[in-house]
C-alpha cells in the first residue's frame, strides 16, 4: 500500500440511515499502470481531534512487477 500521487476530488454525501453515516468518494492519479485496490485509510486517533476534522490517506496498491510509466487516474 501507497499514497497515490496526486488527489483530483472528494465529494461527501450524507445517506438517509440513522445514525446518519457520511460517503466519501474520492478520485485520484497514480505514477503508472497497474495500480489496484484505491481506498481511503483512517489516521488512527486516540481521542476525536479537537478540531473536529477526521484525516484519511488515500492509498492504493502498487504493481507487483513492471508497469507501463503513465500517470493514470484511480
Amino acid at each position: 500500500m501507497e499514497k497515490i500521487l496526486e488527489v483530483l476530488e472528494v465529494e461527501l454525501a450524507i445517506l438517509e440511515s440513522f445514525p446518519p453515516q457520511l460517503q466519501i468518494t474520492a478520485r485520484g492519479m497514480v505514477p503508472t499502470a497497474g495500480w489496484t485496490n484505491p481506498r481511503l485509510e483512517p489516521f488512527i486517533f486516540i481521542q476525536p481531534p479537537p478540531d473536529g476534522i477526521y484525516e484519511f490517506d488515500f492509498v492504493a496498491d502498487p504493481p507487483s512487477g513492471v508497469a507501463a510509466q503513465v500517470i493514470t487516474p484511480h
